[in-house]
């Protein structure tokens, strides 16, 4: 008996030793030494963040740290096995600024136990040799204003980057329009004390009605950000004949996201997007919720739709429009009701740009891959009608490489994506509640419903009329605002179908 103690006890460490370790420390290390020579990194008032994959590409936590005099700055963090990609990030606190690495690529690495990594240089510059630099920016929208995405009497365009005196946000470096050219902007902008070679990283951004808050950020052929490279050598020229101490760099103009005049279309076009919506189900039956990328945050834990968002709408999370939402109802263009492949056909008008970004998102929230991981749309308006292949959700990130292999299967979608067998109403969530709680129920077939609440004299406090509602999962969302503590019971009335809950406020 003692033996099969010993073995059970073993055992049991030997599995909550497995349950446990399924992350690495993985050490940081980035060289600040020419940053604070070259004046760009203050010890004492700026800070060293490090985001990436690993933590969604957001947030103050992950800060580095040294002890003076060394300039490396390090910091260890617990991760899952995997390649990860990050870079690092200076924040000025006295400006609340936050400037990434402009290196061109992501820093990569994949994990497969404890390392500590090389040290490396921010932005890869390993000498403090440095230039005053100024550069030409020069953009066309002459595309943006034929297709109604730019109005040059009301929005602005401007250029965002990660090198001062460029930033990330903001409203300054505005470019003006060319006297006498119509829809072509361009403008100087001075960099000082900048170590060469290097590059500085930059996007144009249209401000609509000059408001910061409300950007359209452009999308350049390839993804990812313009570079401007320089090498030190440069000439001093401008203005003649001696030059005003800075080096210049002048940039060839370009069309705002590389729309040309060749890539919007002459004729209207509907185009039906398809998106087998599985894997995500899947997340949530195995973890529970899945993740808006946007504020790290669980916020959806059940699915009550499917919208699609893209640059044609300025990435409207939160309030994907009705038009763009998807439907699983087996109505054209949606072939099968409840089979978690949800459908929409959306309507682009002549002149629209023939290139489009876009992503699929529950609840509308941003939370199918993370930034930048976006499908592309290139319009084809040679027919009336244009039809996408099904998308795989979160194919092109790796939030969900873990449950991609049921796109393509036949494996039976998920219960609350299915059409049920029986009418079946579900314990509200969370039980107890103050002041809100989510009731579901599903209905084998269309019906009428009706929703009641009663307190324990089996007098009626509330009710909502429903109306007809499709076969499948359906939830409400009750607000127990006006009622007081205690046991009250729900119920729900479909048809001849008629089920009867508990549920329990708490204030």
């Amino acid at each position: 008996m003692k033996s099969r103690y010993a073995f059970l006890i073993t055992g049991l460490l030997l599995l909550a030793f497995v349950g446990v370790a399924t992350a690495a420390n993985i050490t940081f290390q980035v060289n600040m030494a020419v940053q604070e020579r070259l004046g760009n990194f203050n010890p004492a008032a700026d800070t060293v963040l490090i985001r990436g994959s690993m933590n969604g590409w957001i947030g103050y936590t992950d800060i580095l740290t040294t002890t003076p005099p060394d300039s490396v700055y390090r910091i260890t963090l617990a991760i899952d096995s995997g390649a990860i990609e990050f870079k690092y990030v200076l924040i000025d606190r006295s400006a609340g600024d936050d400037r990434w690495e402009s290196i061109a690529d992501n820093r990569t690495h994949t994990v497969t136990g404890d390392a500590t990594l090389d040290v490396v240089y921010y932005n890869n510059q390993s000498s403090s040799s440095a230039i005053d630099l100024e550069v030409l920016f020069r953009v066309d929208m002459r595309v943006q204003i034929l297709t109604g995405d730019f109005d040059p009497n009301l929005d602005v365009v401007m250029v965002r980057g990660g090198t001062p005196p460029l930033e990330w946000g903001g409203d300054a470096n505005q470019l003006p329009e060319v006297t006498g050219s119509p829809g072509l902007y361009s403008g100087w902008v001075q960099f000082d004390n900048i170590a060469y070679p290097g590059a500085i990283e930059f996007k144009y951004v249209i401000l609509t009605n000059g408001d910061p808050e409300n950007p359209i950020w452009e999308t350049p052929t390839g993804g990812g950000n313009r570079q401007a490279a320089f090498d030190g050598s440069e000439p001093d020229d401008l203005p003649p004949p001696g030059g005003n101490g800075y080096h210049e760099v002048t940039l060839d103009t370009v069309f705002f996201s590389d729309v040309t005049f060749e890539d919007i279309t002459e004729n209207p076009v509907d185009v039906i997007f398809t998106c087998d919506v599985r894997p995500a189900y899947l997340a949530i039956n195995d973890i529970g919720y899945i993740l808006d990328v946007q504020t790290g945050q669980d916020t959806v834990r059940v699915i009550e739709g499917v919208g699609i968002n893209g640059l044609w709408n300025i990435w409207s999370w939160g309030s994907i429009p009705e038009a763009q939402q998807m439907n699983d109802d087996g109505v054209a263009p949606d072939e099968v009701a409840g089979d978690s492949i949800w459908t929409v056909s959306i309507h682009f008008d002549a002149g629209t740009a023939r290139p489009h970004p876009y992503k699929y998102g529950a609840n509308d929230y941003d939370n199918e891959a993370g930034f930048g991981a976006d499908h592309v749309l290139i319009l084809d308006d040679s027919s009336p009608t244009m039809t996408l292949p099904v998308d795989c959700w979160g194919e092109l990130g790796d939030i969900f490489d873990d449950y991609l292999w049921v796109c393509g299967s036949a494996a039976e979608p998920t219960y609350d994506a299915a059409i049920p067998d029986v009418f079946t109403l579900y314990q509200n969530y969370p039980n107890p509640f103050n002041p809100t709680t989510q009731i579901s129920f599903s209905l084998p077939f269309p019906e009428q419903v009706t929703f009641k609440v009663f307190n324990v004299l089996g007098q009626e406090v509330a009710k909502m009329d429903l109306g007809p509602r499709a076969a499948g999962l359906h939830h409400i969302h009750f607000s127990a605002e006006n009622l007081s503590t205690g046991l009250y019971f729900y119920s729900v009335d479909a048809g001849s179908m008629h089920a009867v809950r508990k549920m329990l406020v708490l204030k």
